[in-house]
């Protein structure tokens, strides 16, 4: 079964106390995503802290975000 584009709708709460809809970007152009940054391949492993960094520099909350290790140690 093909994916298909959710027809439903995530509201989250905005900085001024209001709700802001989750735009889902799944099915859109990397180009047009909010978020991107280069990772060399030598700091792929610490990718998520690139992540971080640029959340931060957005004044974006990224606190949900989290990463389960790939290497299964």
């Amino acid at each position: 079964m093909s994916k298909a584009k959710s027809k439903g709708t995530i509201m989250v709460a905005d900085s001024s106390g209001g709700m802001v809809q989750v735009k889902d970007r799944r099915f859109e152009e990397r180009a047009n995503w909010p978020i991107r940054f280069k990772v060399l391949s030598e700091q792929a492993d610490a990718w998520m802290q690139y992540f971080y960094a640029e959340c931060a520099r957005r004044e974006w909350s990224c606190s949900g975000m989290g990463q389960i290790e790939a290497s299964g140690e």
